[in-house]
């Protein structure tokens, strides 16, 4: 049967004025199953969110809803977590309907022999549950102080100290010492402090972490975003417009000041993202930039790890004064340095400056054309003063038969020698192709992501040694960095400059000899 929704025409009043409404004669076996089980439990109250959102509301009354529902489930008592069915009259097993998985036990020679059923960390991860493909249910896992998950294999209960099943009895008196039962790694809406990084233990059985070791402390918590971010993005959600309220309860635990689901914090290496695939569906999304990744979810959900981090990219710091080239293109090294975000009439600058209270003030005059002001004020802005290279789109990298619809290029300078790699589109890469693109600079790096990229050598770097030669005369000599040193600065590819508003089309690297080479200038975007 259909889900029952709160709609405002079945508000009713009471004689003394109280608001209620009556609940429906017929419910989905879940939300039956659910009741029983918060009955059962001696609790006296439950929320469901089809019920306890009026769902025919305008969409903006609704968003003080949707904003704290990290708090509805990080405040509860208990979270009822339905793991099977596929929609609301599945019920729970267990509770009003049979499950579909039996434990069979023998007693073999005095002894009691049981199969096992999959363990939380299994099941929870798992994408044969429904449950793990929502986008909403992200939150609901690991905000919920206490989880009760039903399964069609059993029930399990998870808390911040402990996780417990039914398939065996293993209570102690003392706390487990399991990565899977330490402390919440999530703040909790009622006692947020921010969590001090002890080393990756801390980090450890929330996500699986790739290339990320104790020796990387300058992460703090960027792989916590990473990951939730490539997670999340897997994710389907029955209204598109949720995208970011469906996650934004979890990204504010990493930083309180969000900007359009980028932290702050992280905001020059959380715009490095790409996506895997490129939506079918062209319709542009509203009120989603193109410099977030939610732009992406908000105009089609597509198939696994849609949104994706290099650590390559992220985990190697690159400070200025390790970079030694001529003085007069030192001042272009401080790249994406001033930063605006616009939106609904208002600016506000990202990492804000105590000196600067009036942050559209930098913005140059010529920017802020009504056709530029109209875009920002439905979809948000972010104004940049950067350095932009020109560069051309040369050979695809990625095998002509991969199944992927987004591939990585090279990139060529003005002579067509390779000076970089970036990832694209196809249809974007050959509308493009034998023509100079603007790339503007975000942050510096080290290394490049795919190992098929051929370098010209003009544009490898050297680094001088010092040999002593047998009669003790010493020779200066000349040899090629190792290819891990490779310094390179971090780009995006967009829509061409023409005073108005830009879009990002791709990602990329430039290595820093060709990066010099191509004449950098000095320039304000406004993307959008």
């Amino acid at each position: 049967m259909d889900m029952p929704l709160l709609l405002r025409g079945n508000i009713r009043h009471s004689k003394a004025g109280v608001e209620y409404t009556p609940i429906p004669i017929r419910l989905p076996r879940t939300l039956k199953d659910a009741m029983k089980v918060t009955r059962g439990l001696g609790y006296n109250y439950i929320w469901i969110d089809a019920l306890c959102i009026i769902q025919d509301d305008p969409y903006d009354l609704k968003y003080s809803h949707l904003h704290n529902m990290d708090a509805v489930y990080s405040c509860a008592a208990l979270t009822i977590a339905a793991g099977s069915g596929n929609d609301a009259d599945y019920g729970l097993p267990g509770v009003g309907r049979l499950r579909k998985f039996v434990q069979y036990s023998e007693k073999i020679d005095g002894i009691r022999l049981a199969t096992m059923f999959p363990s939380f960390s299994d099941v929870e991860n798992s994408g044969d549950l429904f449950w793990n493909t929502r986008g909403w249910t992200l939150q609901e896992k690991l905000l919920s102080k206490r989880l009760l998950l039903f399964t069609d294999y059993q029930v399990y209960f998870k808390c911040a100290e402990s996780i417990w099943t039914e398939e065996i009895n293993m209570e102690t008196g003392q706390l487990s010492s399991s990565v899977e039962a330490r402390p919440s790694k999530y703040r909790w809406v009622a006692d947020r402090e921010v969590h001090e990084v002890h080393g990756w233990d801390r980090l450890a059985g929330v996500f699986n972490f790739r290339d990320v070791k104790d020796k990387d402390p300058h992460l703090g918590f960027l792989p916590n975003y990473v990951q939730l971010v490539e997670n999340y993005s897997t994710r389907s959600l029955s209204d598109p417009r949720d995208y970011l309220f469906a996650v934004e309860g979890l990204l504010r635990t990493i930083d309180e000041v969000l900007f359009s689901g980028i932290p702050q914090q992280y905001f020059h290496k959380a715009l490095l993202w790409r996506c895997n695939s490129v939506p079918e569906h062209k319709t542009l999304a509203d009120n989603v930039p193109s410099w977030s990744w939610a732009f992406h979810m908000a105009r089609k959900f597509w198939d696994t790890q849609t949104i994706e981090y290099t650590f390559s990219t992220l985990n190697v710091p690159v400070h200025l004064k390790d970079i030694i080239i001529d003085d007069g293109i030192h001042d272009f090294l401080r790249p994406a340095e001033s930063v605006v975000y616009c939106t609904k009439g208002r600016f506000k600058k990202v990492k804000p400056d105590s000196e600067i209270e009036e942050p559209w003030r930098q913005i140059p005059h010529s920017m802020l054309t009504a056709r530029a002001l109209a875009e920002v004020n439905e979809t948000p802005g972010l104004w940049i003063s950067t350095a932009v290279v020109r560069l051309k789109i040369g050979a695809q990298l990625c095998e002509r038969k991969c199944h992927r619809r987004v591939h990585w290029y090279e990139l060529l300078d003005w002579k067509g020698r390779c000076c970089g790699e970036v990832w694209l589109a196809p249809e974007v890469a050959e509308s493009r192709r034998n023509r100079n693109q603007d790339f503007v600079t975000l942050s510096w790096g080290r290394r490049f992501h795919h190992e098929r990229l051929f370098i010209d050598t003009a544009y490898r770097p050297v680094q001088k040694v010092t040999k002593r030669l047998e009669d003790g005369k010493e020779e200066v000599q000349e040899r090629q960095q190792p290819y891990i040193n490779w310094v390179v600065a971090n780009v995006l590819l967009i829509t061409p400059l023409n005073g108005g508003v830009s879009r990002r089309l791709g990602v990329g690297k430039v290595i820093l000899t060709a990066w010099i080479q191509a004449h950098p200038e000095k320039v304000s975007v406004l993307l959008g």
